[in-house]
């Protein structure tokens, strides 16, 4: 695991275009993770990449707030999924919360990528609320750490 850099950029936006392809069947507008501007977020420099054999093959962005660390926008290449990145992603994202004195993580997945619910809920989070944010369905999540 590593902080993102400029240069990772492309690669995080064929990340999510990958991860999230499979969902825009399903949705009125194209997954939000698929058009933004990573490069803006690998500067503001929450934004961390995972690497396996060689390759960047996962993503995550954490935004720290006053009462928890938020997981934004974790992403497995399709082909690395299966090999426990996604796993190695929140164990990071934990990590990190605890580094930073924060007693909560939090995500938010969308109501039309069911398969997440699974396995989120397997690492412990568990619903809060749903929301309907610039035309997207979301269910929010949140897990203590003890």
């Amino acid at each position: 695991m590593r902080q993102a850099r400029p240069d990772d950029a492309e690669k995080l936006t064929r990340i999510a275009q990958a991860a999230y392809g499979k969902y825009v069947p399903r949705m009125v507008k194209a997954p939000a993770p698929m058009s933004y501007d990573y490069l803006a977020w690998i500067r503001e420099g929450n934004t961390y990449v995972l690497e396996h054999s060689g390759e960047v093959a996962a993503m995550i962005t954490l935004l720290p707030k006053d009462d928890h660390l938020m997981m934004r926008n974790l992403a497995v290449l399709p082909a690395f999924q299966g090999r426990r990145l996604g796993h190695a992603l929140i164990d990071f994202a934990e990590a990190e919360a605890r580094r930073r004195n924060l007693p909560e993580l939090r995500l938010y997945t969308n109501e039309k990528f069911p398969e997440t619910m699974p396995f989120y809920k397997s690492r412990g989070f568990s619903e809060t609320h749903r929301a309907q944010v610039d035309g997207y369905s979301f269910i929010y999540l949140s897990r203590t750490l003890t």
